[in-house]
């Protein structure tokens, strides 16, 4: 994480010093900073669910799926409340021009949420063809 923010402060610095302008490294330079700006929030989300993973020390073994499935699940409704209201405060306009209702981007993503954590439970505790146990083991 270190790296990604000191590239993107680099590219700022870069940027506002206004150096070759017009040229094909500039126009580089501002694609490369917009996408790592970006996907700054992705990877912060991603940094802090791993650090308090890694702090505690669970998630290991046999329970990894499990785990994942959850902070998958979990990580899901966050992305999701952030659309949400992302289309709630901008997206009005976007979704009049594309003739779609607020409830489908709201059902798609639940579903999809529905199917990724289906398929990452398949195995540990929640697996297929077992008796499914509330216990840690």
């Amino acid at each position: 994480m270190w790296f990604y923010m000191m590239s993107q402060a680099g590219m700022g610095v870069f940027l506002k010093l206004h150096v070759m302008e017009g040229s094909l490294t500039r126009r580089a330079v501002v694609k490369a900073h917009s996408l790592v700006g970006k996907t700054f929030p992705v990877f912060g989300w991603m940094m802090a669910v791993f650090g308090l993973i890694a702090m505690n020390g669970f998630c290991f073994g046999e329970h990894v799926t499990q785990c994942a499935a959850h902070g998958i699940l979990g990580s899901g409704f966050v992305v999701y409340a952030v659309l949400l209201l992302i289309l709630m405060k901008v997206g009005t306009g976007w979704l009049a021009r594309r003739k779609v209702s607020q409830e489908l981007i709201d059902s798609s993503t639940i579903l999809v949420l529905g199917i990724v954590n289906t398929f990452t439970e398949v195995s540990g505790i929640h697996a297929l063809g077992t008796n499914w146990s509330g216990g840690v083991g």
